[in-house]
């Protein structure tokens, strides 16, 4: 496993830090609701916005890695999400929109990659553990977020807030620069890139039977997911009565909860049980989740609003790392960028459906309970079709 440390280590730097850039403004709806005069629910548009630009990019992502190398894509990646991160800050709310789509395609281009770099290094038999342990840096992301943004905020308001943390997104970029003569050695300049590259790996990844499965519960899962992590501060301030301080810390403990769940999830996935089993068995207990989370009132101790959040953050944010080792099983070692692009796609197309739906839902009826009991549902019904055509 000595060889893959560095590796690994240098893909978690880099999702970490881009999922930091796409957790910042959701962090700070409430403050942003108020300085916009808008309902901080609607910070679920951001969200969909975002991950339409990383549904291009990632797609786009598997054909780029064979061009330029891993880690110039990963530069790319950071360098692109943290400028468009500080331009949100400009002021005006179309800023906020329009930059918010190109971070996401900064984001969207650090999943291909990485499984590239994983791919080439991992055992087959620690797949399981070594891309959870990479997708843990996605909570960490997060959870970085929900600690420093809101402090940040108060201290120095929030659009000097957003500089400060897209720079550092940016800077990470040199970080990794040592790394482009070790793991950039296989790109290959002559790989054409047209614009029909990303709906090439769409269309592989839902006509390719082994793929299938995987692409329904991701985009499933990702709708629920992101919807939970971009109304949660605001569901906490809005309906549990928590400042916004004690609500990002509570949104950290959910991202600290994840981290803890992509990790056991691929140890399991390696060692107990099948992927495919697993990922049902997620959809399931995404439900119950949903139906905890829905109960929230401002009578709630303190204790029991920290617990749910770790709950939910378990629950619903273990499952990518196990995804994505599944996908690696599933097809041939040159396919892997592509078809984790392809799929990662539709993942991504849930994250813009989730959240927008999730937003509107609470918007028309007034209630949050009824959205996360709509979207519990429906993991219910993948988890258990997930289960009975596992093989």
């Amino acid at each position: 496993m000595k060889q893959v440390a560095g590796p690994l280590a240098a893909t978690m730097l880099v999702q970490a830090t881009v999922a930091m850039a796409v957790s910042v403004l959701p962090v700070l709806s409430p403050v942003l609701a108020d300085a916009y005069g808008i309902r901080s629910s609607l910070i679920g548009i951001y969200t969909s916005l975002v991950f339409a630009g990383a549904i291009f990019c990632t797609a786009l992502g598997g054909t780029l890695v064979r061009r330029i190398g891993p880690i110039r894509c990963s530069q790319a990646s950071l360098i692109v999400a943290g400028t468009a991160l500080a331009m949100s800050a400009s002021g005006p709310l179309m800023a906020i929109l329009v930059f918010g789509v190109v971070t996401g395609m900064g984001y969207g281009l650090a999943t291909p990659a990485a499984s590239h770099i994983l791919a080439r290094v991992t055992p087959a038999e620690r797949r399981g553990i070594v891309f959870s342990a990479k997708q843990s840096a996605v909570p960490i992301g997060g959870l970085l977020a929900g600690l420093l943004a809101p402090v940040l905020a108060t201290l120095f308001g929030w659009q000097t807030s957003i500089i400060i943390l897209a720079t550092i997104v940016t800077i990470f970029s040199l970080v990794i620069y040592p790394l482009r003569a070790q793991l950039d050695d296989d790109r290959d300049p002559t790989v054409a890139i047209s614009l029909r590259s990303p709906l090439s790996a769409i269309i592989e990844a839902a006509r390719e039977p082994a793929l299938r499965g995987l692409t329904v519960a991701a985009f499933t899962f990702a709708a629920l997911q992101s919807s939970i992590f971009a109304i949660f501060t605001a569901y906490l301030v809005d309906r549990g009565g928590l400042d916004l301080i004690t609500a990002g810390q509570a949104f950290a403990t959910l991202q600290t909860a994840g981290v803890v769940a992509r990790l056991a999830l691929g140890w399991v996935s390696d060692h107990w049980l099948l992927a495919r089993r697993l990922l049902a068995i997620v959809g399931i207990g995404m439900t119950a989740v949903c139906l905890l989370a829905a109960q929230l009132s401002p009578s709630w101790p303190l204790l029991g609003v920290f617990a749910m959040s770790a709950l939910v953050g378990f629950v619903a944010a273990g499952w990518p790392g196990v995804y994505l080792a599944e996908i690696v099983r599933s097809v041939p070692a040159e396919r892997v960028s592509v078809a984790t692009g392809g799929t990662v796609a539709f993942s991504f197309l849930g994250v813009v459906v989730g959240p927008a739906l999730f937003s509107t839902i609470v918007t028309l009826s007034g209630s949050y309970g009824l959205a996360f009991v709509a979207f519990g549902m429906v993991t219910a019904g993948v988890g258990i079709w997930l289960w009975r055509g596992a093989r």
